[in-house]
């Protein structure tokens, strides 16, 4: 009769024991691929010298691009990436999911003339951004890809190079949404050494160099590609873009310290150290 009533303590341990493990396997492996809205999104930041103009209200053109990101950077699950430009564009942090540390890329390595140059070409520094971003595409197999670019629209570039770089978005299926960051009212380009201001850059008749905003290039890029203009202060806008354009996908997501699965391995050793006792029976 004991040896009985062992063999069912056994039993029913172990079941206990392969149920508890059983479940803790299922929730991780449903929480590592997951129905996510997803997408790849390169930020590109003008860094040429009129972003470091403050216009009217005091703030640079540069600082406020950053604050207009932070905004829109609220998609946990997409792949992004910050790229500078002047008059040609560069990688400032690869694309990945770490979004923490995009975050810190903008706030740090993100500065005028950070990538050095003479003015801002448009339409050079948004064909290599598009290339760019079109490989990353293609290599994730990700369905939504869009370019968040901010600038004051300033042209140094020629308008058939700005007009083939916006075509090649189209054809690869990346919408851009353009941020205007300036003001209508001329402000002067401050000039810094060493962090102390020394003067503000000068035009061709030696006086004070005048910076506005040019919204017609910002719009045509937009429209061309199939995406949207919006002004600074219209993040709103630009979060409810991409949402509606990321796609859902598949994803994986990292379950590192999930407490439940720990919960339930901890629980599944009360049961075998039962089922261990009751062997030696």
């Amino acid at each position: 009769k004991d040896i009985r009533i062992a063999q069912g303590i056994r039993f029913f341990s172990a079941v206990i024991t392969l149920a508890l493990l059983l479940f803790a396997v299922s929730i991780s492996i449903k929480d590592m691929f997951v129905l996510e809205k997803t997408g790849v999104i390169a930020y590109a930041f003008d860094e040429s010298r009129s972003l470091g103009a403050k216009d009217q209200n005091g703030i640079s053109r540069i600082r406020r691009a950053k604050k207009a990101v932070a905004d829109i950077d609220k998609f946990p699950h997409t792949i992004v990436s910050a790229y500078g430009f002047t008059d040609r564009a560069s990688s400032q942090s690869s694309f990945s999911d770490n979004h923490e540390h995009f975050r810190k890329t903008v706030e740090f390595l993100v500065a005028i003339e950070a990538v050095p140059g003479s003015g801002s070409d448009l339409g050079f520094s948004l064909m290599n951004i598009v290339e760019d971003t079109s490989r990353e595409c293609d290599k994730l197999t990700r369905k939504a890809c869009m370019i968040v670019f901010l600038s004051d629209g300033e042209n140094i570039g020629d308008e058939d190079t700005l007009i083939r770089a916006v075509k090649l978005a189209e054809r690869s299926g990346i919408k851009i949404i353009a941020v205007g960051i300036g003001e209508d009212n001329p402000s002067r380009i401050p000039v810094y050494e060493d962090g102390v201001l020394t003067g503000y850059e000068k035009g061709g008749d030696g006086g004070d160099y005048l910076t506005d905003i040019d919204e017609e290039n910002l719009k045509f890029i937009a429209e061309g590609s199939d995406g949207i203009y919006i002004k600074e202060n219209e993040a709103r806008k630009a979060v409810n873009f991409i949402d509606k354009n990321l796609a859902q996908e598949k994803i994986e997501v990292r379950t590192e310290g999930n407490p439940i699965v720990i919960y339930l391995l901890l629980a599944s050793i009360v049961p075998l150290a039962i089922f261990k006792k009751y062997s030696t029976v």
